[in-house]
C-alpha cells in the first residue's frame, strides 16, 4: 500500500465492521497525517467512547451515548489492541459491543454528526446484510459485504509480518516441557505458510492457509466463543 494520507476520501474508508450473532467489531484506522478531507471530528469520538462523556459541539453531554464496560451496551475500547504502524503512518483502534444495540450505535453516529463524512463501510459477518437497511435508511451509509474467511486470512498474513510482542510465539513441537512454559519460538514471516487458522466467533472455522489468496474451510463448528 502507497502512504498517503488523503486515501480512500472520506471517513468510511478508515473503518471496518464485523458484525456478528453477537459482537460487533470495529476498527478505525486514524493516520498521524490529517487527510484533507478529515477534520478529526470522527477519531475523536471514537477515541472517547467507554472513557468520558462525549460532548456535542454546543457543549452539550450526551449522557445516552457514554460507552462504559458496566451498564451500557457499548463493551469496551480495547485500547491495549492499539498499536501504530509505521508503514502506512498511524494508529488502529479497536472497539467492540453487542450486535442486538447495533440501532443504538446508528443513533450514536447520527447524534454526532458522524454519517455525514462517510460513504460506505467495508463489513464482514451476517450483520452486513441484516443491517444494510438501518445504516442506508437512517445514515445514508451503505454497508459494503465482504468476505469474512479471505478478511481474516489477508489481516492475519499482514499482522504477522509486522514487529510483534514477546506474548506472539508458537510452542515447539521438540519440547520435552509438560506444560505451556514450554519453549516458545517466534513466528518468523518468511515461512509464514502454510499454517492452520483457528476463528472463534459465535461459530468456530478451522482453515488450512497456503497463502493469502489460496486458503480452504477444513473443519468448524457451530458454537463457539459466543455461544
Amino acid at each position: 500500500m502507497v502512504v498517503n494520507a488523503d486515501w480512500g476520501g472520506h471517513s468510511g474508508s478508515r473503518l471496518g465492521l464485523d458484525i456478528g450473532g453477537t459482537l460487533a467489531k470495529l476498527v478505525f484506522f486514524e493516520s498521524e497525517i490529517r487527510p484533507s478531507w478529515c477534520n478529526g471530528r470522527f477519531a475523536q469520538v471514537i477515541k472517547s467512547l467507554g472513557v468520558e462523556a462525549v460532548r456535542s459541539e454546543d457543549h452539550r453531554d450526551v449522557q445516552d451515548f457514554v460507552f462504559s464496560r458496566q451498564g451500557s451496551f457499548w463493551g469496551a475500547q480495547d485500547k491495549e489492541l492499539a498499536f501504530y504502524d509505521e508503514e502506512l503512518q498511524g494508529v488502529f483502534h479497536f472497539l467492540c459491543f453487542q450486535s442486538e444495540k447495533m440501532d443504538r450505535f446508528v443513533s450514536l453516529l447520527a447524534a454526532q454528526d458522524l454519517h455525514h463524512h462517510i460513504d460506505e463501510i467495508y463489513t464482514t459477518g451476517g450483520g452486513a446484510y441484516k443491517y444494510a437497511s438501518l445504516f442506508s435508511e437512517r445514515l445514508g451509509i451503505s454497508l459494503k459485504p465482504v468476505d469474512e474467511l479471505g478478511v481474516v486470512v489477508k489481516g492475519i498474513s499482514w499482522f504477522l509480518r509486522q514487529p510483534v510482542s514477546d506474548e506472539i510465539c508458537w510452542l515447539s513441537e521438540e519440547s520435552t516441557q509438560p506444560h505451556f512454559e514450554s519453549e516458545c519460538r517466534f513466528l518468523q514471516p518468511v515461512n509464514l505458510f502454510p499454517f492452520i487458522l483457528v476463528n472463534i466467533g459465535s461459530g468456530v472455522s478451522i482453515v488450512k492457509v497456503d497463502g493469502t489468496d489460496k486458503f480452504e474451510r477444513i473443519s468448524g463448528s457451530a458454537l463457539g466463543g459466543g455461544t
